[in-house]
């Protein structure tokens, strides 16, 4: 079974079927779990979607910013972000979310302040790679995906019946006793901790990188007007400059 497979159906199973089984234990006294939470449970305290994905995200070891970024070599990525250039030398460490490690949050290690986002950098080594090194590459990649048929097939042929279906045996079972677990709880929201700081300064550093600078520049055919200390300077300046217009014109 694929990981992702796996995942779906043990969630599932989790939900739909264990909390769902009525326990004879001496806590649950015949309850099921989610009988036994909901009759219990009146008050939830949360945050904001993304504020408490980040804190679930996975936090890495420290790392030092170099000249080419953050380096993980455990597993050979390296993260990237126009901002590292002047944070060279500082110790840092990452959130990232398991199933996309694309993206990082960066946090200075001695303080938990968030300093920005990173992107991982593809590496191209693999491109350069010698005839012999891509052959072997190739070889083994088709020697995994022969053991992985070969395996997958003896596992469906021995198998009795399959989680999936114990799966939908379970549901079935459990849902034909209808019972509404849920209650009226209030929600308290939680909004200043330190991953909603780093959401807000991740939107501050978006919002400022989208700013029209565009005031500042000159417009075509606009010169610089140039200061003057003294009315004398100006005049001597507009003599010479006068001059310079009559000797180009004579040339």
């Amino acid at each position: 079974m694929r990981f992702e497979d796996f995942k779906r159906l043990f969630d599932n199973y989790i939900l739909n079927v264990l909390n769902k089984r009525p326990s004879q234990g001496k806590n649950l006294n015949g309850l099921c779990p989610d009988e036994l939470f909901y009759s219990e449970f009146k008050e939830k305290i949360t945050t904001s979607k993304d504020v408490l994905k980040l804190f679930c995200m996975r936090t890495s070891k420290d790392f030092t910013i170099r000249r080419n970024g953050i380096k993980d070599t455990a597993l050979g990525i390296t993260y990237w972000a126009d901002w590292m250039i002047s944070n060279m030398g500082m110790k840092v460490y990452l959130r990232r979310d398991i199933e996309d490690y694309k993206e990082a949050w960066v946090f200075k290690s001695d303080n938990d302040e968030f300093t920005g986002i990173a992107t991982a950098v593809s590496s191209v080594a693999a491109l350069h790679a010698d005839k012999v090194s891509k052959e072997e590459f190739k070889e083994a990649i088709s020697i995994k995906k022969r053991n992985f048929k070969t395996t997958k097939s003896y596992i469906k042929n021995t198998m009795e019946i399959s989680p999936q279906e114990k799966y939908e045996n379970y549901k079935a079972a459990y849902n034909s006793v209808e019972k509404d677990f849920k209650a009226d709880v209030k929600i308290s929201k939680i909004v200043n901790t330190n991953m909603d700081k780093a959401v807000r300064k991740k939107k501050e550093q978006k919002a400022s990188a989208n700013i029209d600078l565009s005031i500042f520049l000159l417009k075509e055919n606009e010169q610089e007007q140039e200061l003057y200390l003294f009315e004398t300077d100006k005049i001597l300046a507009q003599e010479a400059l006068q001059q310079n217009k009559k000797i180009r014109s004579s040339l």
